[in-house]
């Protein structure tokens, strides 16, 4: 992400850059900014706040460059996360575990090495 943040700012470049340019690149900093904070190994209010903050405005941003996108589930999530974050602590320490566990019940499931069929 911070690859891709540079790259767009050194292909897009100030001097040359469209406003609508300068709009696309503002909103995936927005991102990056919210992605970094939530993932923090140490966080406090203050950076719960920063991530709800860009969180907000990468979505707004989203909306007002796509308005005709539709806002997933996961949008939804992530305007959630900064609760999960004061109730739970950094999002590393407790992301993984229901996406493992879901993980593994679907391993454990026969299904014959057939697609779209469980076994009986």
């Amino acid at each position: 992400m911070i690859t891709l943040l540079v790259t767009l700012t050194r292909v897009w470049g100030i001097e040359k850059a469209s406003s609508t340019n300068i709009d696309h690149l503002k909103n995936f900093h927005s991102l990056v900014i919210a992605f970094w904070l939530a993932h923090l190994p140490n966080i406090n209010e203050q950076t719960i706040t920063s991530y709800e903050r860009a969180m907000k405005e990468h979505l707004e941003g989203l909306l007002t460059l796509f308005p005709e996108y539709k806002l997933k589930p996961k949008h939804h999530y992530a305007l959630h996360l900064g609760l999960f974050m004061r109730l739970f602590g950094p999002v590393k320490g407790w992301s993984g575990w229901a996406g493992e566990r879901k993980h593994l019940s679907q391993k454990k499931t026969p299904t014959n090495k057939r697609v779209g069929e469980l076994a009986v």
